[in-house]
């Protein structure tokens, strides 16, 4: 006797294995994906820095009135978040005195200069861009 397999069965079926396709596909892109920014982007973030950030995070990314944005302590609270994250948090919060004032290319750039201050070494040419922002995390 040959017992039938309902519909369900290999609706079910078919599902699951889409989903794997999907996954096992979005961890190859995720894989082939390196952090990149350029020197220019990190000259351009110092600039930015030490313009509207240094007085509440200090000079050197250590925190003064403001929380710090170098070292282990900060690695640590930001490493379960991606980098997307930390640019939201910073273009609609800071500068503290005037919130979301910077253009889209300086906090890009104050990020860069954030992961280069932390050691995240820039691989290629390619401009940090906001589009790639969750892709990464505060991990080395």
């Amino acid at each position: 006797m040959i017992k039938r397999t309902s519909k369900w069965t290999w609706r079910s079926i078919a599902i699951g294995t889409l989903f794997l396709g999907i996954t096992a596909l979005g961890v190859g892109v995720l894989a082939q994906t390196q952090l990149s920014y350029t020197q220019a982007q990190v000259d351009l973030g110092k600039t930015t820095y030490s313009a509207q950030c240094v007085m509440c995070h200090g000079a050197q990314l250590q925190g003064v009135s403001g929380p710090a944005l170098a070292g282990d302590k900060f690695l640590k609270k930001w490493g379960r978040n991606t980098l997307d994250d930390f640019y939201y948090i910073m273009s609609t919060s800071m500068p503290q005195t005037n919130p979301g004032s910077l253009s889209k290319d300086q906090y890009l750039a104050i990020e860069a200069y954030v992961l280069d201050t932390n050691g995240f070494k820039a691989v290629g040419d390619k401009s940090l861009a906001q589009e790639d922002l969750k892709s990464f995390k505060f991990t080395k």
